[in-house]
């Protein structure tokens, strides 16, 4: 027996007084079982095989060609070959650092008494014997309930086992095979031919019309072995479909008009500025399309520049400032309506108004102003849209959809705070004003006459369905019945955007994925998780599909 050594001596500081006092020590001897002794002996007697299964254990580190081992069958022991017997198999992995061993024999063989099942023998530790084994006397140790599966092409047999549920670690193998019959009850039988039954089967064409019986039976040395039989049923036709769709948009075109009231007495230098800030306005909105963040392409048009006129009507230069001046709002909403005109996308107006005086406008130009901040139908265009360049007063005077405070243009800051601007603007975006919140859910291509569908995942969840030629109903279920010639279509409560800026734009996406049944939509099925269910069309949430 091998044991294990374990010193009793106290501490390091009794090492100290023992240099003066020679003290007897002691120690205790703990004994394990050597790894060659059999262990964890199960003994069992399959009724419905009629068959006995010997399996033991040894530790992991056995030299299988040192040893051998006995079996105590009919009151003796008897030298076993595990690789020479029903389902022979050499010594595998098991549990934890252990080995199994099997061995079965023919007819209830379970030794009466309690001498040891199991005795192995080497030329180094002698004959060790096994502690008193498990002994089970099992009715059933096997049974199918086949089912097809992946529409009918493959099978699985659904095989229970009694070594797998008592996790008692059994190695053999499996054969299937098909039996024609009439549509009757199945009787055991032989198949035309065995095959190794793995965990899906192929199936040869057109078995649903033999309605066939499915045989299995372990794989024994001498080609026998008990056969069980029942009916294969048929799975149901399914067919999945993703889908990603995206809630349509549009991006609606720019037209500028600078609206110039500044005071800049030297009037190079305002040319100057309207110019700068005119160039740094198309060049940011050339750019956009190579924009690091939000690449995008905003078609855009000038409409040009709009000074102040006096009170004959005659245009100024718009650099000094002049009470008798006023606005030419209505010449930049004509002109506005004159470039939209017959244009298939609603344009966005941007009029981008330019006075860096610390001083409010004549209260005459400020009410000038106000038809560009009227309430206007939602699908007006163009869409009018305002950007102040300019003054903390002027920017506080109306409700701006930008602005922009004024600098000199020597300022490092003024100019790239314009780009900044387009950047963080345009175009703007709309939810398109012709589309609505529906998917229509289309049969997938390789339906052929859907029955049902059922939606698996869907982000987000529809409010409503509509079965054609019926009205739109709550959504209150996953899975419907197919309309005859027509498509189930569903409708989402996603809220509109109307107008806004680019970067900010939420682009909705309706997410998930569907499956369509064809056939047998009655008949039990294998779900994505790996769970059956008894019917497909009953088993609601549950899809094939992933």
């Amino acid at each position: 027996m091998y044991g294990t050594v374990h010193n009793l001596w106290p501490t390091a500081a009794a090492l100290s007084v023992a240099a003066l006092f020679v003290l007897p020590s002691c120690t205790f001897i703990e004994f394990e079982p050597s790894p060659y002794q059999p262990r964890g002996v199960d003994i069992v007697y399959s009724q419905q095989e009629d068959i006995t299964f010997f399996v033991w254990r040894v530790g992991d580190v056995v030299d299988f060609d040192r040893v051998d081992f006995e079996l105590l069958v009919d009151g003796d022991y008897r030298p076993v070959d595990t690789e020479e017997t029903i389902f022979p198999h050499a010594p595998y992995e098991c549990d934890r650092n252990y080995y199994c061993l099997q061995f079965q024999l023919d007819g209830n063989r379970i030794p009466a008494g309690d001498a040891p099942v199991v005795r192995a023998h080497d030329d180094l530790h002698g004959t060790l014997e096994s502690p008193e084994a498990r002994e089970h006397q099992v009715e059933t140790t096997f049974s199918i309930d086949p089912l097809a599966t992946d529409n009918n092409r493959r099978a699985t047999a659904q095989r229970t086992d009694w070594f797998d549920d008592e996790e008692i670690p059994l190695r053999r193998q499996w054969q299937w095979g098909l039996i024609e019959s009439d549509g009757g009850e199945c009787t055991i039988g032989s198949p035309d031919g065995w095959s190794t039954l793995r965990p899906r089967v192929e199936l040869p064409q057109n078995w649903i019309n033999s309605t066939p019986c499915f045989a299995l039976r372990p794989h024994r040395s001498d080609g026998g072995g008990t056969v069980v039989v029942d009916r294969l049923i048929e799975s149901p036709m399914l067919f999945g479909e993703d889908f990603d769709e995206t809630i349509p948009s549009e991006k609606h075109p720019v037209h500028l008009a600078f609206l110039v009231n500044l005071e800049v007495t030297n009037e190079a230098r305002c040319e100057q500025y309207i110019d700068s800030i005119r160039s740094e306005i198309f060049d940011s909105l050339d750019e956009l399309e190579d924009h690091e963040d939000y690449p995008r392409t905003a078609g855009y048009e000038d409409l040009g520049i709009y000074r102040p006129v006096d009170n004959t009507g005659e245009e100024q230069s718009g650099c000094t400032q002049d009470t008798d001046h006023v606005y030419p709002v209505e010449d930049i909403i004509t002109d506005a309506d004159e470039a939209t005109a017959g244009s298939t996308e609603i344009s966005t107006l941007v009029v981008v108004y330019l006075n860096n005086l610390d001083l409010p406008p004549a209260q005459s130009n400020i009410e000038r102003l106000a038809p560009l901040f009227e309430d206007r139908p939602e699908d007006a265009d163009p869409h009018y849209y305002g950007w102040a360049i300019g003054s903390h007063t002027v920017l506080s005077i109306f409700p701006w959809n930008e602005t922009t405070p004024w600098a000199p243009l020597e300022d490092e800051n003024f100019l790239p705070a314009i780009e900044t601007d387009v950047q963080r603007q345009f175009p703007l975006r709309s939810t398109d004003f012709d589309g609505d919140d529906t998917m229509t859910v289309h049969a997938p291509n390789a339906s052929d006459d859907p029955q049902h569908v059922r939606l698996c995942t869907i982000s987000p969840q529809p409010q409503r369905v509509a079965l054609p030629p019926g009205e739109p109903g709550p959504y209150d279920t996953d899975t419907w019945a197919w309309p005859d010639d027509r498509s189930p279509k569903l409708f989402f409560d996603i809220p509109p955007q109307r107008f806004v800026r680019y970067p900010d734009f939420n682009e909705y996406r309706i997410t998930g994925a569907y499956e369509v049944c064809d056939q047998y939509c009655d008949h039990p099925f294998i779900a994505s998780d790996g769970q059956v269910h008894d019917s497909w069309v009953d088993a609601e949430g549950a899809c094939r599909w992933d």
